[in-house]
Order: structure tokens, then sequence, then C-alpha cells
């Protein structure tokens, strides 16, 4: 292998080995291109694994939340903790319990609903590549100036799936509180 060593030419441009700034090889350009697909293509599919979970997640949270609403006791819990004055003791524990739960099934199913609205997805607008300038350049020019499009669209859609993973995870994480703090409640009484 050479030692590699950058020099100037006269031009001004800079030489390293074989590959000089006017040098349209582009050489990796192949390799490049197929891991920004590759990244561009699994962003997108993971789009559709969170869309799915939380396209589960949401419905049954909101029911059990609107079912919580139609228990009794969680309503009575409610109204005691707002009509009664403060005194520590059982029946207080399972009143702030119930309402805890509430809140919690609340939450849960707020955050589901906000993960699968977000919709700041990038889609590669291949309506830009259609001019001449495009048209004359060789398939490896091409898809030098392509990964670069490919790559800030993989980049932004993967702080988007991430927020929103996190979204559903501590939905999930809420849900499942809730309904120990339900469980809870039940047998305080």
């Amino acid at each position: 292998m050479k030692n590699s060593k950058k020099t100037k030419n006269k031009k001004g441009t800079i030489k390293n080995d074989n590959y000089t700034s006017e040098d349209h090889s582009y050489k990796s350009v192949s390799v490049i291109y197929t891991l920004a697909t590759d990244e561009y293509k699994t962003e997108i599919g993971r789009t559709s694994i969170l869309d799915g979970k939380i396209g589960i997640m949401l419905p049954i949270s909101a029911t059990y939340f609107f079912l919580l609403i139609g228990t009794d006791k969680i309503i009575d819990s409610v109204k005691k903790l707002y009509l009664t004055p403060f005194s520590f003791d059982m029946n207080f524990v399972r009143e702030i319990v119930s309402v805890m739960c509430l809140v919690l099934a609340l939450i849960s199913m707020l955050l589901f609903a906000v993960a699968i609205a977000t919709r700041r997805y990038d889609v590669v607008d291949t309506s830009e590549f259609n001019s001449l300038d495009y048209f004359c350049k060789d398939e490896a020019e091409f898809k030098a100036v392509f990964i670069t499009v490919l790559l800030n669209a993989a980049d932004n859609n993967k702080k988007v799936n991430d927020k929103r993973a996190r979204k559903h995870f501590v939905g999930v994480i809420m849900v499942l509180l809730s309904l120990l703090l339900y469980f809870t409640a039940i047998l305080l009484q």
C-alpha cells in the first residue's frame, strides 16, 4: 500500500495519491450509496413498525382510560378527594392511588396520541432531479449527489423515530404503572 501523501499541483487542487479534487472517478460511491439507501430504508421500516406498535397501544390505553372513568369507584375517589377535608388514613391513600391510576392512564393515552400524530418525516423528492443538469451526470456522479439527499433524510427520520419510540416506551410504562396502581387500589379496599 502506498503512503498517502497530499500535495498541491499548479492549479491549486489537492492531490492524494491517485485522486485529485478534479478527478471524478468516485471509487467508493457504490459502497456509500448502498449504505445510504440501506439506512434510509431502515428508518422507513422503523416508521412502519412504530406506527403498528403505537396503533395497537393507543386504542388499548384509550379503552382502559374510559373504562376507568366508567368505574364508579374511581369517580367516587375523585369526588371524595375533592370534597372531604384532608385526613391521612387508609381511605385517603386508596383515594390517591385511584386518582393517580386515572391520571397515568390519561397521560399514556395522550403520549400515544401525540406519537401517532407525528408526521415530520423527510421523503426524497425525486422531482428535484428532473433536470438536464442531473441527466448529464454519469451514474457515479449522480449517486454522489443523491447520497447526501438520502443521508440527510435518513438522519432526520432517525431523530423523529427516536422521539416517537421514547413516547411509546414512556406510554407503555405509564399504562403498566396505572394497572399496578389499579390493582393496588383494589387490594386496599
